[in-house]
């Protein structure tokens, strides 16, 4: 099955924005990003074991290691768009 190029181009750029907006709000606005989880179910019984310590998880502030984490998720985002932007062939460019 082969796919077009300007398919991949599009879902390619909204998957590097997708994660790159998530990185910023990681490292930048930690409550927005919270606000936004706790929109959605959690997808998991909180009262099993792995739960509990995904709720304690949760429930702590974000510290400088989760930060650094969103900051490498934006930067990664960066450097993708703009290698894409210079017309590197592997996007078919």
């Amino acid at each position: 099955m082969h796919l077009d190029p300007t398919v991949f181009n599009v879902c390619f750029f909204a998957a590097a924005v997708l994660i790159g907006a998530c990185g910023a709000l990681q490292c930048f606005w930690p409550t927005k990003l919270r606000a936004l989880r706790d929109r959605f179910s959690r997808g998991y019984d909180a009262e099993s074991p792995l739960g509990r310590m995904r709720e304690r998880a949760r429930s702590k502030e974000s510290g400088l290691p989760s930060r650094i984490g969103g900051l490498v998720l934006f930067c990664i985002m960066l450097f993708v768009l703009f290698w894409s932007f210079l017309g590197h062939p592997a996007l078919g460019r």
